[in-house]
């Protein structure tokens, strides 16, 4: 989505997308975390450190683009208010 994308939209739909994105985002942490903890929790990453090591850098490396998109839609709602 590029910038001239988010500057033809109403605030209410800018709203609605920050909110769907956060809960997006939230989702995918979680479901990261979850995955990560019963690792940790059964021992298991002791077995495959390679897979459990990529396991955790592939839910930081999902969530990096994620957060740039929230930090676009919350500065474009910011401007328009004229925060």
């Amino acid at each position: 989505m590029s910038q001239d994308d988010l500057s033809k939209l109403e605030i209410a739909q800018l709203e609605s997308k920050l909110k769907t994105a956060q809960v997006l985002q939230r989702t995918v942490i979680g479901i990261f975390v979850v995955i990560v903890l019963t690792w940790i929790v059964l021992g298991l990453w002791q077995d495959n450190l390679p897979v459990f090591i990529t396991t955790v850098v592939l839910g930081v490396v999902t969530t990096v683009p994620a957060n740039a998109n929230l930090k676009r839609l919350k500065a474009e709602i910011a401007r328009r208010r004229g925060s």
